[in-house]
This record gives C-alpha cells, sequence and structure tokens, in this order.
C-alpha cells in the first residue's frame, strides 16, 4: 500500500480507457493527481481521485476515499505482468446494484483489508454516523506486525529475553538448505514455538473473522479471531482449496507442518520469497536418492510443487498454490468431484485415466478423511459414524476434526466434543447446539462459558442469548458476543446478529430499528431482506414482509435473487397463494441450482397441488448431488408411490434400506 507517485503507481494514467459490457471507464492525470471516471454507486459515471495504490504484483488495485471515511478497492485492476487493465469479473456484468461491485462492502478496505495490510489499524467505525476514522501507524506491513511492540527492544536491545513469538531469532529456519543424502526430516522446534509462529502468519493468512482488535502477539489466534474450518464452498471435501483461503487452513492439514515444519523454514519472513529456488528446497530435507527420480515421479520433467502444491488463479491472475503438500489423489476425484493435480496438467484425459495410472504407480490409495466429510455434507447417513469416529481421532488435523463436528448431528458426539483440548473443536460443537433445544443448550454450554478461549466464549454467548440464567460467566460471554458485534457493526451480517440478539433479549423495536438501518446502510445484501422479512414473520407480520422482498426483487440483479424468491414463496404458501409461490420457488432454483433446500421446497409445493411427476423430476434433479439423502429419497418413494410408478418407488425404496442398514 502506497501513495500513488510516479514510482508508485504501475498502472496507465495517460487518458487510458476500459471497456466492460460496454461501459467504458478512464484513467487519467490532473496534475500530481492520479483519477478514475468510472461507474459509482448508483451506475452513474463520475470522476474518482486515487487515494492509494494496493499491490505490486502479479495485480494492482486502487483504493478511492469516499466522505463517510472508507477506502473501496476498485475492481478494474492493472496487470503488472502483460501491462494492461482487467476486471476481476471478466465473464459477468457486475453492475451497481449488485454485491460485487467495487463500491460494495465487499470491496472496503477498512474491515476487509487493513488489518493484514498496515501495521497498527484502528478501525474507528462509529455504528451511529456510519462513519470511519480509520487510522495506521505504519502504511505497510513492519516489524510489529509480526514481532509485536518494539518497546521492549528498544528498552533492552541485547536481551535475549524479549519474546520474538515463534520466529527463530536467526531466521533460518530447521535446515541448511543443501540437499541430503538420505531422507532426514526436520528436527521439530519447539511446539509452543511452532504453533506461536504459524500462528502469528495465521492473523493474515488464514479465513477468518476478526473478533475484536485486541489483538495480542504471542496469543493463538482464537483469542481475537475465528478461523473457518473446512466448510464446503471454501475448500474441496478432501481439504484441497476452493475458494480464497489464504494458506494456514491448508498448512495444518499437512503432515510438514505436523512434523514441525514451520513458515520460515521455506519462507524468508521478510520477503515471503522462497529461502531456495526450485526442487532443492523441498530437497533440503526429503532425500534426492528416494524422491528426485523418476521412480518416485514417473514424469522426465516435473517439479515438486507440480504434484504436491497445485493452484489456482485468484483476483483474475494471481496464482496461489495449495499448502497441504498432499499426496495426489485422483480417485478420490472419482468419488468425490474433487480435482486432482494429475489432471490439471493432463487436461485431454479424463479422471478415471488418472485414477488408473495413479493406481498402477503407487497402488490402492489410503483411506481419507474427505471421504467422511462427503458423506457429512451429502447427507449420507452413513456418516454419522465416520464423522463420530473422525472427530475423536487425535491423529488426524485439529481442522478437520474441527469440520467433522460441526457436520455432526449427534448430541452424544457434540456433548463429548465440548470437552475437547482443541479449541476448534470445541467452537464447533457450540455452533452445532445454537439449533438444540434452550434447556439442553443451557445444560451443555453453561460450562463453557467460562472458556479460556475467546472465540468459543463469544459463541457460547451466542447459543445462551436470551436465556434467562443467574450465570455470571454466562452474562458475560453474551457481552462478549455483543462486543463482537460491535465491534464489526460495519459489517452486515454483524448488524443482522445483533439484530437477531435484540429479538432474543426481548426487544422487537430495537431489532426493527437495526434490520432496517442494515437495509438502509447495505441495500445490495440478499441477507438483509431475507432476515427482515423472516423477523416480520414472527412478528406476524407478513404483508410488511412481502412489501420488504418484492423491494428486494426490483433492487436486486436478478442473479442475486434466489433467496429472496425461496423466501417469497414460503410467504405466499403461508398466504394460501401457492400458485403465486410456486412461480418464485422455479426461479429460486433456476438462480441457486445447487441450493439442496431451494429444490426440496419446489418438490413438495409442486406435489401439493397435484403436479407430482414435475415434483418427482425435481428431487431427482437435487439427488444428483446428494444421491445418499434419506430425506429426498423418502419423499421419492413416497411420491412415486402416489403417482403409480412402482418401479420408479422401488428402485428408491431398496436405496433407502440399504442406507439404513434394512
Amino acid at each position: 500500500m502506497a501513495l500513488p507517485t510516479e514510482k508508485t503507481v504501475l498502472g496507465n494514467f495517460n487518458n487510458s480507457e476500459f471497456t466492460y459490457f460496454g461501459f467504458k471507464s478512464r484513467f487519467f492525470r490532473q496534475g500530481n493527481e492520479y483519477w478514475v471516471e468510472t461507474d459509482g454507486p448508483q451506475g452513474i459515471s463520475k470522476k474518482f481521485k486515487i487515494e492509494y495504490t494496493f499491490g505490486i504484483r502479479p495485480l494492482q488495485q486502487y483504493l478511492v476515499r469516499f466522505p463517510d471515511g472508507r477506502l473501496q478497492a476498485l475492481s478494474i485492476c492493472w496487470d503488472t505482468e502483460k501491462k494492461k487493465w482487467f476486471h476481476l469479473f471478466p465473464k459477468e456484468k457486475i453492475s451497481s446494484p449488485s454485491p460485487l461491485h467495487w463500491t460494495a462492502p465487499q470491496f472496503n478496505w477498512n474491515f476487509m483489508c487493513a488489518e493484514c495490510h498496515s501495521t497498527g489499524v484502528e478501525k474507528n467505525y462509529d455504528a451511529t454516523t456510519d462513519r470511519y476514522d480509520t487510522t495506521f501507524k505504519e502504511i505497510n506491513v513492519s516489524c510489529e506486525s509480526c514481532h509485536g511492540p518494539g518497546q521492549r527492544h528498544l528498552e533492552s536491545p541485547d536481551s535475549k529475553d524479549v519474546p520474538n513469538y515463534g520466529f527463530p531469532v536467526d531466521l533460518k529456519g530447521h535446515g541448511p538448505w543443501t540437499p541430503q543424502t538420505k531422507s532426514q526430516p526436520p528436527t521439530p522446534q519447539n511446539p509452543e514455538r511452532k504453533s506461536q509462529q504459524v500462528e502469528t502468519c495465521a492473523r493474515c493468512h488464514s479465513r477468518h473473522s476478526q473478533l475484536t482488535e485486541a489483538y495480542s502477539h504471542g496469543d493463538p489466534l482464537s483469542q481475537s479471531h475465528s478461523v473457518s474450518v473446512l466448510e464446503e464452498g471454501l475448500y474441496h471435501a478432501e481439504g484441497q482449496i476452493n475458494d480464497e483461503v489464504y494458506v494456514y487452513g491448508s498448512f495444518v492439514q499437512s503432515k510438514m507442518y505436523h512434523a514441525g515444519v514451520v513458515c520460515t523454514d521455506c519462507h524468508n519472513p521478510h520477503t515471503s520469497r522462497l529461502k531456495v529456488k526450485g526442487d532443492n528446497l523441498c530437497l533440503g530435507c526429503h532425500s534426492p536418492q528416494s524422491y528426485d527420480n523418476k521412480a518416485h515421479t514417473h514424469h522426465s520433467q516435473v517439479s515438486c510443487v507440480d504434484c504436491h502444491m497445485p493452484g489456482k488463479l485468484y483476483m483474475g491472475n494471481d496464482f496461489r498454490r495449495d499448502h497441504s503438500l498432499r499426496i495426489p489423489r485422483p480417485d478420490l476425484s472419482e468419488k468425490l468431484g474433487s480435482p486432482n493435480a494429475c489432471n490439471q496438467c493432463h487436461q485431454d484425459k479424463n479422471v478415471a485415466w488418472a485414477a488408473k495410472a495413479f493406481k498402477g504407480w503407487y497402488g490402492e490409495g489410503k483411506p481419507h478423511y474427505g471421504e467422511t466429510l462427503h458423506m457429512g455434507r451429502t447427507g449420507d447417513p452413513r456418516g454419522a459414524q465416520a464423522l463420530a469416529d473422525l472427530a475423536f481421532d487425535t491423529t488426524a488435523p485439529d481442522i478437520v476434526r474441527a469440520t467433522a463436528v460441526g457436520l455432526s448431528f449427534d448430541l452424544g458426539v457434540l456433548s463429548e466434543a465440548l470437552t475437547d483440548r482443541a479449541d476448534l473443536v470445541r467452537r464447533e460443537a457450540v455452533g452445532v447446539l445454537q439449533q438444540a433445544p434452550p434447556e439442553t443448550r443451557q445444560e451443555l454450554l453453561l460450562p463453557l462459558a467460562d472458556d479460556p478461549v475467546l472465540s468459543v466464549r463469544i459463541a457460547v454467548g451466542r447459543a445462551l442469548a436470551g436465556m434467562s440464567t443467574d450465570s455470571k460467566a454466562a452474562q458475560n460471554a453474551i457481552e462478549e458476543f455483543r462486543e463482537s458485534l460491535l465491534f464489526n457493526a460495519d459489517r452486515t451480517e454483524s448488524r443482522l446478529g445483533l439484530a437477531a440478539l435484540q429479538t432474543a433479549e426481548g426487544d422487537p423495536k430495537g431489532a426493527e430499528k437495526t434490520y432496517l438501518q442494515a437495509l438502509e446502510r447495505d441495500p445490495r445484501s440478499p441477507q438483509v431482506y431475507v432476515n427482515l422479512a423472516d423477523f416480520y414473520r414472527a412478528q406476524g407480520r407478513d404483508n410488511e414482509g412481502e412489501v420488504v422482498l418484492s423491494r428486494g426483487l426490483d433492487t436486486l440483479p436478478r442473479a442475486d435473487s434466489g433467496s429472496l424468491h425461496h423466501t417469497l414463496g414460503l410467504l405466499l404458501v403461508r398466504k394460501k397463494a401457492t400458485p403465486k409461490a410456486l412461480a418464485h420457488f422455479k426461479s429460486a432454483t433456476e438462480l441457486a441450482p445447487l441450493d439442496r433446500q431451494a429444490g426440496f421446497v419446489y418438490a413438495v409445493a409442486l406435489e401439493s397441488v397435484g403436479q407430482i411427476e414435475p415434483a418427482i423430476a425435481e428431487l431427482e434433479r437435487v439427488l444428483k448431488r446428494r444421491p445418499k439423502d434419506v430425506e429426498i429419497l423418502s419423499a421419492l418413494v413416497s411420491f412415486a408411490d402416489k403417482a403409480k410408478q412402482p418401479k420408479t418407488a422401488e428402485k428408491y425404496r431398496k436405496t433407502l434400506q440399504q442406507l439404513q442398514g434394512r
């Protein structure tokens, strides 16, 4: 991040133009200032002054300041390698009503970028006035970002007692980085130091939400942030990267991490560059005799990272490698539909070809936790025991065990997980138990209200909100939950969480005000319309909810309105206007074809008006993605019986009986 100058601005601001779906943007200079003329918040062309440059390679973005103090990142970026402008969403037209428009919260620097790109950031967001006064101590990442406040070092520069938070003083890592003659794994560092270093890096190199600005260097990341587990959409079932997840969640799955390898073993912490180029980096620990030969690779020219660290393009041209350092498993691609390194290179071949070749070279692949997580994701009832086993398999990575807990609905598993040594596992168990009856929540979660880890306590506070209890610890946890929502009140989801908290605490007027404020602040968020309509439903005010949803459908691009159509369809069913509801349910499935619930509800609605054959067809469409879903299979059996299709009913009945072990 830098002020725009002749040296820092890499893009062409010499009155250059970029056309995006027929709309021209112009980049130009006025004296020493850099400007862009592009579509603003209302979709109208407007001139904006460039406040900062953002990034160096392989792309550079530009930040614009708005009157309310927020900085927004343009979605037209400069490709520093190809020397040309490009749009982050080249294949779809993103207009101003879209949540992905550059003026929307998704591109807000103050809460999306600042913490990790500057040092000593104080967001200073005022929820009452909806204004920012964000400051930073240093514009870029500096020493104190990683090592903490430097006062003790200044006072005692030669002291060996000054904490370095997990970074070896000589910053050389484990080995001398010369090829070894024998396979010799690195000598593990002190486990506490290993954890500190990786978690220090994870503050920025992880997918997470920030809970508080009170970050303390050397503390576990969970004391200030809530790290994502292997959620669907973020990761493939076996843990490979899918969305932008920033390394940590991948690396902690790896055997390298569990052998004691840390970030600075491969990367120079001050430049982020690799310490050694090419395969010699890996061969510093892994014997060339064992691995640097065709007997191992079965290829004449291939690098270690090609097979063990395949990657993906993000932000248009930024190639990032998967740091789980896994063995390629095309056999898992056959089972789970996930990608694999073999077919990323051999794109002219199919998965079956790759799986056959892999088996011929290396034999049968070992059982993988991805198969268990896939069963949990797809509703396969046979996965219940496998999820339980994985949740308490202490040889598995904690992030994997936590993911298994999050997919489990077994009360016994969840109860046991609440006492697990890993805070990530405890947090996920609390999250699932938020759906439990109030008495169950109180019984199981009150003991965790004073958990030593903030992210766990906040999850408990969310689950216990609105309940009557004399527990001071529970009251404190609820307050910590409230404080995290207020700290993040510039995020739409936090305002919605605050409104839900007000509702739980018996303050519907306050909740309605918060919902309306969220809608005014972010009319491009589909979730605001849905949550406000649901609030009105609970208040017996469906007519007002219908107005809200209709407004949302008029405001948002059709591509972003699937959840609104689904919610409006449910509302119309309650009003006994089923024919109208069907049209909205159909739109919901068209706009969100992967949404299991939308498809299931649409099928049930079709059956309710006698359209049984279309209902069966819709359920069969959904079943293709979730072939072991008991609820869908049961509905198919019932609908086929009603439609007098005995062969169809028997087919699905047999599948259902097999899944249920009958």
